[in-house]
């Protein structure tokens, strides 16, 4: 039994082989492939090749826009920052000389926790 774990590694092994072996043929046949087409028609490769680098410049400018986009949803909160209270509870709606909105005191949370539901977790962004 002691020898049944060495004949498994032993087949991973040949089998890892065999993959890395069927990769680099398929990595040197398209190799072969485009040092041929860049013999038979140059300027049509460097086209390709022009257009290539062009479709990957576009994806990353995509792939950083969708995150930009992603950092700014998550730095919002779910919906806009509450006025300030009065001692009864309701909303004085005063704003500040420059027209924004007042902040709320210190002891104020941003937030009011959902009745019945606390996961605030969720309105921190996490």
């Amino acid at each position: 039994m002691a020898g049944e774990p060495e004949r498994l590694d032993h087949w991973l092994e040949e089998v890892r082989a065999q993959r890395q072996a069927w990769e680099e043929r398929r990595r040197a046949q398209k190799e072969a492939m485009e040092a041929r087409r860049r013999w038979i028609d140059p300027r049509g490769a460097a086209q390709q090749e022009a257009r290539e680098q062009e479709l990957n410049r576009r994806r990353e400018e995509f792939r950083d826009r969708i995150e930009r986009s992603r950092e700014a949803f998550l730095q919002q909160p779910p919906w806009g920052t509450p006025g300030p209270q009065r001692p009864d509870g309701s909303e004085t709606g005063a704003r500040d000389t420059d027209g924004t909105a007042e902040t709320p005191p210190p002891g104020i949370e941003p937030y009011p926790p959902l009745p019945g539901w606390d996961n605030r977790w969720y309105y921190r962004g996490y």
